[in-house]
């Protein structure tokens, strides 16, 4: 009997080992990753400013818990502040850009280009990749592509990191640029007021589905939203069939038949 366990216990650590657990994510994570800010200048070149030093400051609360907060300081930038909460109770960091006196855009661009936004190495342990293409239905891809988000990492063992927008949603964008990521609101902008601040979550997990199911328990957690009703709505809560243009049966009636024989 006592062999038996030994022999289910040695079975369980090494599908532990096998599976691997979720990335500490953290502010040393993050320095690891070389972190820059991008801005676009007058001429409409994107100029990246690196982070000098990090210091942490004091415990704070977020819509999402408690966390440690650290305060960038960047080179050449001192209308510009980084902030980052690694929070204590969850697998996530959080990381605001703020522009205290606005940004003008003098040269807008195409909206698969930022303007504004957070720089990092991709992280060389999550060799795949995971995005959602700006169109029709959000079709996933094994790449990144030019993306509202998430965007996710993830190795062979599933240890999974997502990457996403916290706010500015519609006009938030992630995006590779030669084995860098960049993260932050397209170029199709204008401008944007003082002190406006954007929001990116980076959240750690084991296993692509579970990490987006606790990702997106986060999320509701920091809009204070709860999940509808599955039968709320009666698209759902029916079986049924669309007839609008590009559905199978627009246009397409059987012979001498209407849409209602058919």
């Amino acid at each position: 009997m006592l062999r038996r366990i030994i022999k289910l216990l040695c079975i369980a650590l090494a599908f532990w080992a096998e599976i691997g657990f979720s990335l500490t994510i953290g502010i040393d994570w993050l320095k690891s990753l070389s972190p820059k800010v991008v801005l676009r200048d007058e001429q409409g070149e994107l100029r990246a400013y690196k982070v000098i030093k990090w210091t942490r400051t004091k415990k704070v609360k977020t819509k999402a818990g408690w966390g440690e907060e650290f305060l960038a300081e960047l080179e050449k930038r001192k209308d510009v502040k980084l902030k980052a909460v690694s929070l204590s109770s969850q697998p996530a960091l959080i990381v605001w850009l703020e522009l205290k006196d606005g940004f003008k855009n003098y040269l807008p661009q195409s909206s698969e280009q930022v303007c504004v936004g957070l720089e990092i190495n991709l992280p060389q342990n999550l060799p795949k990749k995971l995005s959602f293409k700006i169109s029709a239905f959000a079709p996933p891809v094994n790449e990144i592509v030019p993306t509202n988000g998430p965007v996710v990492f993830y190795n062979r063992n599933f240890q999974t990191l997502i990457i996403s927008p916290l706010d500015h949603f519609l006009y938030s964008l992630i995006r590779e640029e030669k084995s860098r990521l960049q993260i932050g609101l397209e170029a199709e902008l204008d401008a944007l007021p003082k002190g406006f601040s954007h929001p990116v979550i980076f959240y750690s997990g084991r296993g692509i589905r579970q990490s987006f199911e606790e990702w997106g328990r986060l999320l509701r957690r920091w809009y204070g939203t709860t999940p509808p009703d599955l039968y709320a709505d009666i698209g759902l809560k029916y079986l049924g069939y669309w007839t609008d243009n590009g559905s199978f049966y627009y246009y397409k009636t059987e012979k001498g038949m209407n849409y209602e024989e058919t």
